[in-house]
């Protein structure tokens, strides 16, 4: 749970204005995946870019692209089945949270 909300804490500041901060629809797509990810996947991910205790791994250390991100989202075991506009918005999360930690995407 620390992780989410250091995680949380870490975007609200990028979107803020701190660097790396998507503007428009991306920015909109940005924040609907926060929440998605928070909900149905923070339980077993985490995003900070080294492995700790999540069951599921860190994501940003898979270094997978916005496309396959998605795909992974559809088939993770959440509440309930991710449409493919909530799995997008997951991945274009995890792609900004990549870059806002090193990563590459």
């Amino acid at each position: 749970m620390r992780a989410v909300a250091t995680t949380g804490a870490v975007v609200a500041v990028l979107l803020a204005g701190c660097g790396g901060t998507p503007d428009g629809a991306r920015s909109k797509l940005v924040v609907r995946g926060r929440k998605i990810f928070a909900s149905e996947c923070s339980g077993c991910h985490t995003l900070v870019g080294r492995e700790g205790r999540p069951v599921g791994g860190d994501l940003v250390l898979a270094r997978l692209d916005e496309k396959d991100l998605a795909s992974f989202a559809r088939v993770m075991p959440t509440t309930r089945p991710l449409s493919p506009a909530a799995a997008a918005a997951v991945a274009s999360y995890i792609a900004f949270r990549a870059r806002a930690v090193g990563g590459r995407r």
